[in-house]
């Protein structure tokens, strides 16, 4: 399944944020391939699923940062990588927060305090943020965006119930994704 298949061919991101809270160390290295590393992080910038100034989040893993290394030239060629050592700066972990005491709730009780404590381990910068070059850009630089543009600028305007409800709305699907895939999968056949 691809990308526009799912979302339509013109869609564009401002943000696609891989979720710490189901990404372990042994868990993102078995999944997040070279391949990853190699072509579909370059082509979400590429092929424009994400927007000049777009970021992509990921864990700061040990993982993470050695596929970050081997493929610089493939990575680096389409975003400005940086080390982020600021949790509120990532979208998913502010609405994580606004929506903790609903997510105590939930029977695993999943919040940042637990998913957070693998990657303080590893780093004092948990995230890593690739931001999305401006192609027309003489000297390569990212393409400031403007408050206007910028999503966080929207987010921080919400309610805090609407924050919450956000946050709430983001893991119950993220949580019905995972268990329908984990179930498809389970089912799946191959001939």
């Amino acid at each position: 399944m691809s990308i526009s298949s799912t979302w339509g061919e013109n869609v564009t991101f401002d943000y696609i944020i891989l979720d710490y809270f189901f990404s372990p160390a042994g868990w993102a290295r078995t999944r997040w391939s070279d391949n990853f590393f190699r072509e579909t992080i370059p082509s979400f910038a590429s092929k424009g699923v994400l927007k000049v100034g777009g970021q992509l989040w990921l864990p700061n893993l040990q993982c993470v940062r050695d596929s970050i290394a081997e493929f610089d030239t493939e990575v680096t060629q389409y975003y400005l990588v940086e080390a982020s050592a600021d949790p509120d700066s990532n979208p998913l972990y502010v609405a994580s927060d606004n929506a903790r005491a609903e997510l105590l709730k939930c029977p695993d009780k999943l919040v940042n305090e637990t998913q957070m404590a693998p990657l303080w381990k590893e780093s004092t910068t948990p995230f890593y943020v690739l931001t999305v070059k401006d192609p027309n850009s003489d000297d390569g630089s990212n393409k400031q965006r403007g408050p206007d543009d910028d999503v966080r600028t929207a987010f921080h305007q919400l309610s805090v119930e609407e924050k919450l409800l956000l946050g709430k709305l983001y893991h119950s699907l993220t949580y019905l994704l995972t268990h329908s895939l984990t179930h498809s999968l389970t089912h799946y056949t191959f001939s």
